[in-house]
């Protein structure tokens, strides 16, 4: 033994005189196994009952193991392409004809019609989408000659889903039902023609920067008793449902759930003139609009600071003053370019008068956001 042991001279069979006995006292293994252990030699004798084997096949009736049935295929799902020229859409609005031609007359001259109820724009700004998405080459021109036939028609019908879309804020699959065309392809559609229109946006969005632009969009609201006004201000808040955690107090701010806020400025057909945006939801319109460059504008370039507008005095005589200005609600400074109501005043006084016909024409926003 190691001298260098821990244990030192102790020996540990000492303490079983007769392994052999002990085991086979503790555990029984020879009535289990029908064997003697008493004299093991490095060698086990063991015999079994064959009667107490299960042959492979002696579960099943027979004896012969069941083939597993094989499942029965269900049939071809069959697919038909339909053709736009059955859709709802089509057989309603946009037929060639007397449908079409009754489209244009009524979402031209009624804001509450179907189809602008449903696309929020007359037929005549689908039409030009249609046409610029396709001469700039958005809309790939199809292979096929089946869908060749029935390219412009499909891209018209393509334009109205996403308007349809947006306008509502269905799902895509509502879509398939009213145009003929997949689910699939009107998704993937809807995601270009946000990037198409992202990509066109200065031209679509801008302030007037002419004399003639400006007396188009002046000459609207001259006409409901507000001359020198170029458009409507207000701010809008947008709920923010993915806002990280460390933004969260800075976009929370009247609303009770984190926001962003945009500024936009608006004419009286509710044509977007300038977006300014995003910000947080705590911003209020007063912190806003003294950093909107459209706002400065108004304030110093010559084309609105010059501009020149008549009006009546309270004596009836007509009088000229110069200078654009924007309509807004009391939530703004009080600028001569951000016209607000008056408060706390009678309505049946000319104040009153005022603050009533501001707020029924300052609308006009208010109905850009609802759109």
């Amino acid at each position: 033994m190691d001298p260098s042991s821990p244990f030192g001279d102790y020996e540990f069979g000492a303490s079983f005189s007769n392994f052999g006995a002990d085991f086979e006292r503790f555990f029984e293994f020879c009535p289990a196994f029908d064997a003697d252990f008493r004299n093991f030699r490095g060698s086990v004798s063991v015999t079994f009952d064959d009667t107490s084997v299960v042959p492979l096949g002696g579960w099943f009736d027979g004896g012969e193991q069941p083939r597993r049935d094989r499942r029965v295929r269900r049939p071809n799902r069959h697919y038909r392409i339909e053709s736009v020229h059955e859709s709802a859409w089509y057989r309603y609005f946009t037929r060639p004809g007397m449908t079409r031609e009754l489209t244009h007359e009524l979402s031209s001259s009624d804001r509450y019609s179907q189809f602008r109820h449903f696309f929020r724009m007359p037929l005549r700004k689908v039409e030009v989408l249609t046409s610029l998405l396709i001469e700039r080459g958005y809309v790939p021109f199809p292979r096929s000659r089946s869908r060749q036939v029935q390219f412009h028609e499909r891209t018209e019908l393509l334009v109205m889903s996403s308007l349809y879309l947006l306008g509502t804020g269905s799902g895509f699959r509502s879509c398939q039902p009213l145009c003929s065309i997949s689910t699939s392809e009107v998704r993937k559609f809807f995601f270009l023609f946000i990037d198409a229109i992202v990509d066109m946006r200065n031209e679509q969005i801008a302030m007037p920067s002419n004399l003639t632009e400006l007396r188009r969009v002046e000459r609207t609201y001259n006409a409901v008793g507000l001359p020198g006004c170029c458009g409507s201000i207000d701010v809008v808040h947008v709920r923010w449902a993915n806002c990280p955690a460390g933004d969260f107090n800075r976009a929370k701010g009247k609303e009770s759930y984190p926001s962003l806020g945009f500024e936009c400025i608006t004419d009286f057909n509710r044509r977007i003139l300038s977006i300014y945006g995003p910000h947080f939801g705590s911003r209020n319109d007063m912190d806003i609009v003294k950093t909107d460059k459209s706002v400065e504008a108004i304030r110093k370039w010559p084309l609105f600071r010059d501009a020149r507008w008549a009006y009546y005095d309270k004596n009836g005589r007509v009088r000229t003053n110069k200078g654009a200005y924007l309509i807004c609600d009391n939530g703004y400074l009080r600028w001569p370019t951000t016209i607000c109501p008056f408060t706390r005043v009678d309505n049946a006084s000319a104040e009153g008068y005022f603050t009533t016909h501001i707020e029924s024409i300052r609308k006009d926003v208010e109905c850009t956001f609802g759109i």
